[in-house]
């Protein structure tokens, strides 16, 4: 199932396995809201887990991305994403994809 969200790079279709950053980014505008930038607790809290890998600066990001993916799909879809969601981070993590 594909869905558009505003805010999101021009005709970027965003699915349940394309949810994280890709390798490839513009300087396209995304919704900058209250809830965009969370503490490391609350993304806690909506992934389930405190065991998240990744240095400070990766885990800055993860912040600002689940904020993004709250204010877009809400808070529900990201707790029913939790593993998806977990997955492609590691891959992230892993794959050094945030220099």
């Amino acid at each position: 199932m594909r869905r558009y969200h505003p805010g999101i790079q021009k005709a970027q279709a965003v699915n349940h396995h394309q949810t994280m950053p890709s390798t490839q980014t513009t300087k396209a505008k995304t919704p900058r809201g209250p809830m965009a930038d969370l503490s490391l607790e609350q993304v806690f809290s909506l992934l389930g887990t405190q065991h998240i890998k990744g240095s400070e600066k990766e885990l800055k990001i993860l912040r600002i991305r689940i904020g993004e993916l709250v204010e877009l799909n809400g808070e529900d879809w990201v707790k029913k994403s939790r593993q998806s969601l977990l997955d492609e981070w590691e891959y992230i993590v892993n794959q050094g994809v945030i220099n």
